[in-house]
C-alpha cells in the first residue's frame, strides 16, 4: 500500500499479514472531506493495522497521530512504517484491545482528538461500547469516522455522538459522527434556521 509523503513521492507501507487496509478510494474520500480540518489536527487511528489513514493525515498536515492496535504483527509493522517515514516525533502507539483501554488515551489527548478513525474487523460486535467510549475522547468540535461493511450497522446514536453522514465505496461504508450539540448547530446553519 502506498501513501503520500511530506518529503517527496509516495512511500510504500508494510502491511501485516491478514490486515484489510482501507482502500485507496475510501482513504482519499475520507481525507478530502477532512482536508480543511487536518492542519494542526490530532488524529486517533483505531484498529490501525499498517496505519495508512494516519500516515496520509500526517502528509496532509495533521500535527500528531495516535495509533491504537493490539496485534503484535501490526504493531511491529507500524513501528517500521513510522521509522521508514521518519515520523517518530509526530506519532504515538498505544497497544490496547478495543474498546477496553480507551481511557489510556486521555493523557495523550489533553484537548481531545480533533479527528478519529476506527476500522474494526467487519462483523465487529462492540459498536455501541466503542462509540460511547470514543465520545469522551473526541474534542467538542471533532468528528469520528468508522469504516464498516455493508452488513454491519453501527448505531445511530452512542453517548453524546450522533450519526451525521454515511458514504459507500463498493462494499466499504464510511459513517461519520459528531457530538449531538454540534450536529444540531451545523444542521441549523445549513438550513438557515436559528433558535
Amino acid at each position: 500500500m502506498r501513501v503520500r509523503s511530506r518529503s517527496g513521492p509516495g512511500r510504500r507501507l508494510e502491511v501485516p499479514a491478514g490486515a484489510r487496509p482501507t482502500s485507496a478510494r475510501a482513504r482519499a474520500a475520507l481525507l478530502s472531506r477532512w482536508q480543511s480540518r487536518l492542519s494542526g489536527a490530532t488524529l486517533v487511528d483505531l484498529f490501525a493495522g499498517s496505519g495508512g489513514v494516519g500516515f496520509e493525515a500526517l502528509a496532509r498536515g495533521a500535527a500528531m497521530v495516535v495509533f491504537v492496535e493490539e496485534a503484535p504483527a501490526a504493531l511491529a509493522a507500524l513501528r517500521r512504517n513510522i521509522a521508514g517515514l521518519g515520523e517518530g516525533e509526530r506519532c504515538r502507539i498505544v497497544r490496547s484491545r478495543l474498546p477496553r483501554g480507551l481511557d489510556r488515551l486521555e493523557p495523550l489527548l489533553p484537548g481531545g482528538a480533533t479527528l478519529a478513525f476506527a476500522d474494526p474487523p467487519y462483523g465487529f460486535p462492540g459498536w455501541l461500547s466503542l462509540l460511547t467510549a470514543l465520545a469522551s475522547l473526541l474534542a467538542p468540535e471533532g468528528e469520528l469516522c468508522v469504516e464498516h461493511g455493508r452488513r454491519d450497522e453501527p448505531p445511530f446514536r452512542a453517548g453524546t455522538l450522533v450519526r451525521v453522514d454515511s458514504r459507500r465505496y463498493g462494499d466499504t461504508h464510511l459513517t461519520f459522527y459528531r457530538h449531538e450539540r454540534v450536529s444540531e448547530e451545523v444542521s441549523r446553519s445549513e438550513t438557515g434556521t436559528g433558535s
